[in-house]
């Protein structure tokens, strides 16, 4: 994602919930490692979009979307 208010680009990373799609409530994180270990150990959601820009959102493991982990 890019922060039009910096032009930062970082993964953006939260709790999710009510009010967890602000950018208020979010983290930016700008490694992948440290992204995948707050969605996948620590339960954030990630704000994210297919390719072809059709759905995107907060995505969870195990809720919104996120049905299946690949790891590299």
């Amino acid at each position: 994602m890019k922060n039009r208010d910096t032009g930062k680009y970082a993964f953006r990373v939260s709790i999710g919930g009510s009010g967890g799609n602000t950018k208020a409530a979010g983290l930016e994180i700008e490694e992948e490692q440290e992204m995948r270990q707050h969605v996948l150990e620590l339960g954030y959601a990630v704000r994210a979009a297919t390719r072809d820009k059709n759905r995107k959102g907060l995505f969870k493991v195990n809720q919104r979307s996120i049905v299946r982990v690949v790891k590299p």
